[in-house]
Order: C-alpha cells, then structure tokens, then sequence
C-alpha cells in the first residue's frame, strides 16, 4: 500500500510544484506542504492520515467532516508562527485545518497517534452548533488516540470541570501534560460506567442535540452529577 501512496503521492507534488502549489488530494484529505518537504515523507503522512481516518470510523463511529486541509511545516518556528502553539505541540487544530510540525519532529513519535488525536478535535469542530467543553474533547482526543505518550497520573482528586479546561490551555508543559491526563481520567470513568459502546454511543449523536442533552440520554446521568461524583 505504501508503494502505492508513493506514486500518487511523487505525481500530485510534482504537477503542484511546477506550479509552486505543493499539495496532495486523498479520499479524506488535502495535504499542502513546505516546498522542501521530501516527497516520501508526503506519502508516509498521507497514508497514516487515511488509516486514522478508517480506524476512527471503524472503533467509534465517527464520521469526520469531507476533504479536511492538513498543512505540514519543514520547520518547527513555521508551525508555531502558523498556529501560535507552544513548541512542544506536535500538531494543532486551528479552524477546520490540522496543521502538523516538520516530518523530521514527527518521526520521533507515533504519527497515528498524533493524527488520530487531531481527528477527534476535526469531528468535535464539525458539528455545527454543538459545543463541547473542553475536558470532554481532550479527554476523547488523549483516549480514543491510544497515545503511547507517557503522561502523569491523574490528579486525586481530579479537578472540577472549570479549573481542568483553565488547565488545558496552559502554555507551561508539565501543567497541560497533568491536565490531559486528567482529561483522560474523567474519560476512563465514562468507560466504566456505560462501556466503549456508550461512549461511541455518544460521539455518533452529538450534532442532534446539546452535549448535556446527549449526555443525559446515553449516560443516564447529568454532566453535572458526573462531575462531582467522579471528581470527589
């Protein structure tokens, strides 16, 4: 299959950059890409960014918007000017657009995760009027990803719901680390309480009502009283 990618992948960046357009077009994604970006490395992230997608639809049943744009930098100081994102960010969500650090940066960890993790944010952002709070959308992000990522453990008590989303949007490193391991706590308890179907469940309907509407609806329970009897 890899082979396969490569070829489309060298065709569509060689028609683009003789227009000095580089970009790629797959299934479920737009990719647009530095000029010096090795065309191998489209490809690599080209076909992980499909088989996040389908692993995705296929565990949790989401249904991700159409032809999601992906820009990929050759340069960290390129990515965090974009996005404004601290350093340490592999890749960012800004809009509907996930934008990726320089290939050389995202070898040195699982692409499928990191993509995967940006997935869920691209599904929670497609969902029109829908809000969904911030603990709710790292925490699906961080589990649903399966990040090998190493992360503290979670806070005893956990935190409330406002001081956690203040916490994910820290700037200081070990403080959003704690904060996503948090999120993903509070995500373990849904788990245990109705099940990976639940959950799945839940992430499917969202769009149709409120979050607390469909919360309630799955869990039988109200965000509210989730919060506190998990976070006692």
């Amino acid at each position: 299959m890899r082979g396969s990618f490569l070829a489309i992948v060298f065709l569509c960046v060689f028609a683009c950059r003789a227009q000095d357009k580089p970009s790629v077009a797959t299934a479920h994604f737009l990719l647009m890409a530095s000029r010096d970006i090795p065309v191998a490395d489209l490809a690599w992230i080209a076909e992980t960014l499909e088989q996040a997608h389908d692993r995705l639809a296929r565990e949790w049943r989401i249904v991700l918007p159409r032809r999601i744009p992906v820009h990929v930098y050759s340069t960290s100081s390129g990515f965090t000017t974009a996005t404004g994102m601290p350093w340490f960010m592999k890749a960012a969500l800004v809009g509907r657009t996930i934008h990726l650090q320089s290939p050389s940066i995202l070898k040195r960890y699982a692409l499928l995760n990191i993509i995967m993790h940006e997935l869920v944010h691209a599904h929670f952002a497609g969902l029109g009027t829908t809000r969904v709070p911030r603990w709710f959308a790292e925490g699906c992000a961080t589990y649903l990803s399966g990040s090998p990522a190493r992360l503290p453990e979670p806070s005893s008590p956990l935190p409330m719901f406002n001081s956690l989303d203040l916490a994910l949007g820290s700037r200081h490193y070990q403080q959003q680390r704690q904060a996503y391991a948090d999120a993903r706590e509070y995500i373990r308890a849904l788990i245990r309480l109705g099940g990976n179907k639940s959950l799945a469940i839940l992430l499917h309907e969202l769009g149709r009502q409120t979050f607390e509407q469909c919360f309630n609806s799955v869990f039988h329970l109200s965000v509210v009283d989730f919060g506190h009897a998990t976070g006692q």
